[in-house]
């Protein structure tokens, strides 16, 4: 993938339907290689429940990741320095989608002079908190539909 042909940039509001596909897709396909297929379903409810995506893009205002005008992933930064959402399409898995998602809401982050960014991270996504400087600051533990699903609270601090 070129580098030049990705674009960071707003989501738009027609495209919280992609938004919820690649959440329920990265799950389903991708995170099934740490989580049961019974968790994996408790995490990400299928049919999509596309209203709530909408509600949660107006919320949560993330960014996406386009790609020949196609969105491959998203993000999210809360005003806290929480990062609600950062999820790659399962077949851009591994060509630098997230970092170049992470970098923006970092550089966001900085900017704006947040002392530290925060996230619930799973298995899948905690390697890669931690080749970003994250820490693990707890491990926990989430019910979803009466599945137990393991994740990790990581941080990062900036010194400003």
């Amino acid at each position: 993938m070129e580098k030049d042909t990705l674009i960071i940039r707003p989501y738009h509001l027609s495209e919280a339907y992609e938004i919820a596909e690649i959440f329920i897709y990265s799950v389903q396909y991708v995170a099934s290689q740490h989580y049961s297929t019974a968790q994996c379903e408790a995490w990400a409810t299928r049919p999509i429940d596309y209203a709530f995506w909408s509600q949660w893009c107006t919320k949560n205002t993330p960014l996406i990741a386009a790609y020949n005008h196609h969105v491959v992933g998203f993000t999210a930064l809360n005003k806290d320095g929480y990062i609600a959402a950062l999820y790659t399409h399962f077949a851009y898995q591994r060509k630098g989608i997230a970092q170049q998602l992470y970098q923006t809401i970092r550089d966001q982050a900085e900017e704006k002079k947040y002392p530290r960014l925060w996230v619930h991270a799973s298995h899948l996504a905690s390697p890669f908190f931690q080749q970003q400087g994250f820490k693990i600051i707890e491990k926990n533990k989430v019910i979803r539909q009466q599945e137990s699903l393991e994740n990790f609270t990581m941080e990062i601090n900036f010194n400003h």
